[in-house]
């Protein structure tokens, strides 16, 4: 039902911009007839390139299907929200313009010149247009080629222990491996994370966009991540569309503490830190015992202990409710990735991107270090977050 209505909510916007951008264009038939054979394949190609994955069709064909596809539906979507911000705007002009001519009762006809320059007028901002998603889809590219920026972000504890005083937690997510982020890209990820030299390193879902047959090769960077007191995964939605249960082996492989509605405590010197974690949200959609279960993954905390919790996606917060726990780091929502994308993400998640605050804890939301399906990112780059923690009464005295 999910690949059915994004065929149709694409398939509406696809034809939205062809009645508005080809049909009014002064251009031969032929040519118009060519410009809506493209919109059709640029269309259907992310619906091929998607199939022929999940079949276990992953060639260098696929990948170049892959990177034109994403592409044009990241530039197709640009497009479409700069047409309908032009075309509000030009009802707006229409309507003050039939309210002066009520007003001062201009009754004049428009006539043929009227209608030539409204047409010339529409083809002039197209154009405009058109170049404007040309430009952002190019700056949009740009932001997903350059390696994460590395988001520094104090976290006050209140009582932190002075052995924790300082303590490094850096955190990625949404990494999204599959046809257009290879080895290349999770190599310097890797190299980027070794630098700020953790203590813990909290991975909150989202691996791969694929098989583990065919994307595994693409992740074993990730083994290589030196930490002090180890690495923690958490699933996201993602490792269930292509083969959960494979995903969690091949990531324990790589060295990683797989937190499956369970936790563990990590010594500093007198000092206690907790780190727990559940699976993705909806992962009991899956596999029914992956039911996500805050309570059982906070069983055994020591209650002096700081409290770090695991959680793809932020619609898990409102469970953790009555729990005590310091801080919780989530993913999934990439801060929206494309704008204006993120004001439809914030309809169904409570939090989008940084630092909040609920109750008594803490939530940070990273924007991911990747990106999923169209390579851009406008608005919202990618990141690797250093959280430090501190005690609250340094901060507020």
């Amino acid at each position: 039902m999910f690949f059915i209505l994004s065929f149709f909510v694409l398939l509406l916007m696809y034809l939205y911009i062809g009645w508005r951008i080809i049909i009014p264009s002064n251009i031969r038939p032929f040519y118009k007839r060519m410009a809506w054979a493209g919109l059709c394949f640029f269309l259907l190609n992310p619906f091929v390139t998607f199939f022929l994955k999940i079949k276990g069709y992953v060639t260098i064909f696929t990948d170049i299907l892959a990177w034109t596809g994403y592409i044009s539906l990241g530039f197709v979507f640009l497009l479409f929200v700069l047409l309908i911000f032009r075309d509000i705007l030009f009802i707006l002009f229409y309507i003050s313009k039939k309210i002066v001519s009520v007003i001062f009762s201009d009754s004049k006809n428009p006539g043929v010149f009227e209608h030539n320059r409204r047409q010339f007028l529409l083809n002039l901002t197209n154009t405009g247009t058109a170049g404007a998603a040309v430009f952002l889809a190019g700056y949009g590219i740009y932001e997903t080629w350059r390696l994460p920026e590395v988001n520094e972000i104090p976290v006050p504890i209140s009582g932190l222990p002075s052995a924790l005083e300082g303590f490094r937690i850096v955190q990625i997510s949404d990494i999204h491996v599959g046809s257009t982020i290879k080895r290349e890209y999770v190599n310097a990820i890797v190299q980027r994370v070794n630098s700020l030299k953790p203590h813990i390193l909290a991975f909150t879902g989202d691996i791969a966009d694929g098989y583990v047959n065919s994307l595994a090769y693409h992740v074993l960077p990730l083994g290589d991540i030196v930490t002090v007191y180890g690495s923690f995964f958490v699933t996201g939605n993602h490792e269930y569309y292509s083969g959960a249960m494979e995903w969690i082996k091949v990531i324990k492989k790589l060295g990683f503490k797989v937190l499956m509605n369970e936790g563990l405590v990590l010594k500093k010197g007198s000092a206690r830190l907790f780190v727990s974690g559940v699976p993705d949200y909806s992962a009991h959609r899956f596999i029914e015992n992956h039911r996500a279960n805050p309570s059982a993954a906070l069983k055994g905390a020591p209650e002096e202990s700081v409290k770090i919790f695991l959680a793809h996606q932020p619609r898990s917060v409102p469970e953790t409710e009555n729990l005590d726990i310091d801080l919780i780091l989530c993913g999934h929502t990439h801060g929206g990735q494309i704008f204006p994308f993120n004001y439809f993400v914030s309809m169904v998640q409570p939090y989008l991107k940084g630092l909040y605050t609920a109750g008594k804890k803490w939530v940070y939301v990273n924007r991911g270090t990747g990106y999923w399906g169209p390579p851009m990112r406008v608005g919202s780059p990618s990141e690797i977050t250093l959280i430090k923690l501190t005690n609250a009464h340094q901060v507020y005295g």
